[in-house]
């Protein structure tokens, strides 16, 4: 009798179809110690190896379960891995965007600041301007001098 069922690399996962074919296998070697020795020979073992071979196809097929949620959850952590990256993208674009505004418009701002101190000082001083034209620099250094 020769061996007649292989096993594969330890790192493959075993299938329920390798199992399937285990077990064509080993009942063809069942049939084969039937004809040699006789239906005695085989009686005590064959419901073992039965069990072990239904426990392993069980096994088997958690084993397939578990690789699909894995291959589902590599999927997840590449979407969400790719989302990440887009939303520090769009960041980063904000943040130049945000940059440019703060860059313009705090200057406008700060040209908004100098003209309320100006209104108060020059309202403080006895003179209400309600517009600055030119001369802000001889404005503030009037209302410096106050």
């Amino acid at each position: 009798m020769e061996y007649s069922f292989y096993v594969k690399d330890m790192e493959d996962c075993i299938t329920v179809v390798d199992v399937y074919d285990s077990a064509a296998l080993i009942g063809k070697d069942f049939e084969y110690l039937i004809e040699q020795y006789g239906v005695e020979a085989v009686t005590d073992l064959m419901p073992k190896v039965i069990r072990v071979l239904e426990q392993l196809e069980y096994l088997a097929a958690q084993s397939e379960k578990e690789n699909e949620n894995i291959v589902q959850l590599e999927a997840t952590i590449r979407r969400l891995s790719s989302d990440k990256e887009e939303r520090n993208r769009e960041r980063q674009r904000y943040e130049q965007v945000r940059g440019w505004l703060e860059l313009r418009y705090g200057f406008v701002h700060k040209s908004q600041t100098v003209r309320l101190r100006l209104r108060l000082c020059l309202l403080i001083g006895g003179y209400l301007f309600c517009h600055i034209h030119r001369d802000v620099f001889l404005i503030t250094r009037f209302c410096r001098n106050l």
